[in-house]
């Protein structure tokens, strides 16, 4: 071997090294939470026997989330609440397979469209049919201070019905995401984007950190608990109330 080809070698390896060590552990600027990132590093020269190129080898990583504590929150939306926070939501998706991986497919409610401006109230209790929305909380998955990212949820009632959602971050940089939840007190096909909500039962909200499953959140709410009747408006119970059921085809 050359006396040169051996130099140039060992200041490749001298140099690749450390730059090697900087690919696995420095920033990837614009990369996506979960984006495979390959780099490969040349040291091209000339010696006295030619040109010579010289590669190192591939250095791959994924681009993980940080490990930040999370939240998840079920909220009934209630514009007119004297305590409503109104929040912007940017889509929801649902996965008809139940999957976390999806596909998704849009659930966005008739009425409402993308960067909705929505009025909630955090609920423990709700009504069948109500349409609720769901918050995560989780500051590791802005991994793109300048894009709208996503997690995804999974909602299931007692009486053995469940959704997966995908929730869209309010906003670049927010850490914060919402998915409205449509419910019905009717059975609904398995693979819709309603979740079946009968009287007397209770729904679990639960989250998945996608990059540290020991990461898990949850929230619940009764579904009517008791049949009691709530303010639709701050969810608070009214009591003394008397109800008159009127069928509207016969006016009785």
């Amino acid at each position: 071997m050359f006396p040169d080809l051996k130099l140039a070698r060992a200041t490749c390896a001298a140099l690749l090294l450390p730059l090697g060590l900087w690919l696995v552990g420095g920033p990837a600027a614009h990369a996506q939470l979960g984006q495979e990132v390959v780099n490969t590093a040349e040291i091209s020269y000339r010696g006295l026997a030619g040109s010579f190129t010289i590669s190192s080898n591939e250095a791959a990583f994924v681009i993980e989330a940080q490990r930040t504590s999370s939240t998840i929150t079920l909220f009934r939306v209630a514009p007119g609440a004297p305590d409503a926070v109104t929040v912007r939501l940017n889509g929801t998706g649902f996965s008809p397979s139940g999957a976390v991986s999806g596909p998704f497919d849009d659930a966005t409610p008739k009425g409402f469209g993308f960067g909705e401006e929505v009025g909630i109230v955090e609920t423990d209790r709700i009504l069948p049919g109500e349409l609720l929305v769901v918050g995560v909380t989780d500051a590791g998955q802005n991994g793109n201070p300048g894009e709208i990212e996503t997690v995804t949820v999974t909602v299931t009632d007692e009486s053995g019905d469940a959704i997966t959602l995908r929730l869209f971050e309010s906003g670049p940089d927010t850490g914060v995401f919402f998915a409205f939840l449509q419910t019905s007190a009717e059975p609904s096909h398995a693979d819709d984007q309603i979740l079946t909500t009968p009287s007397g039962t209770s729904l679990e909200a639960r989250y998945v950190d996608a990059f540290d499953a020991t990461e898990v959140s949850l929230d619940s709410a009764l579904v009517d608990p008791f049949g009691r009747l709530f303010d639709s408006l701050t969810g608070d119970l009214i009591d003394g109330a008397t109800v008159t059921i009127i069928d509207t085809a016969t006016g009785q």
